[in-house]
C-alpha cells in the first residue's frame, strides 16, 4: 500500500516500501512552478529516495506542465542524481503537454549516464508492471 510522504501544491510523493518504489505525482498546479519551487520539489524527492533506499521511481508527469530550462536540467544532473544511487529503474508517465514532455526528454538524456533503466509509458499499470519486473 502506498504511503503519502509529501504533499505540496505541485506534487505528491508516495512510497510503497515493500517494493522500494517511490511515485512522484505532479499536479496540475505544476504550471505555476517557479525555478526555486521546482528545485525544492526535486530536492524533497532526492531526500526521500536516499532516506528510503528507493530502487524504483515512477514519475507521473501526466499533469506536468512546467518547462524545465536547460539551466535547471544541468542543476538536476549536478545536484539530484547524486542522491539517487540506489535507483535501478525509472518509469515516466508521459505529460499531456508536448513542450513540457520535450523538456522531460532532454532532462532524461542528461541523466542517462546514470546506471538505471528509463522507459516512458502512457498507462500507469504498464509502468508499474515494468518497474516490478526487476
Amino acid at each position: 500500500m502506498d504511503k503519502l510522504l509529501y504533499q505540496s501544491d505541485f506534487s505528491k510523493l508516495y512510497l510503497e516500501e515493500r517494493h522500494q518504489l517511490l511515485r512522484q505525482v505532479w499536479l496540475e498546479n505544476s504550471r505555476y512552478l517557479t525555478q526555486q519551487r521546482y528545485r525544492r520539489e526535486m530536492e524533497v524527492m532526492r531526500s526521500i529516495t536516499w532516506l528510503h533506499k528507493v530502487e524504483r521511481l515512477l514519475g507521473d508527469a501526466r499533469l506536468f506542465y512546467y518547462i524545465i530550462s536547460e539551466e535547471e536540467q544541468a542543476w538536476v544532473h549536478a545536484h539530484i542524481t547524486d542522491g539517487t544511487e540506489t535507483v535501478r529503474r525509472l518509469a515516466v508517465l508521459v505529460s499531456a503537454d508536448a513542450f513540457a514532455q520535450q523538456s522531460i526528454d532532454q532532462l532524461m538524456e542528461r541523466v542517462s549516464a546514470r546506471n538505471f533503466d528509463t522507459r516512458y509509458f502512457l498507462e500507469e499499470q504498464e509502468a508499474q508492471a515494468w518497474l516490478l519486473e526487476c
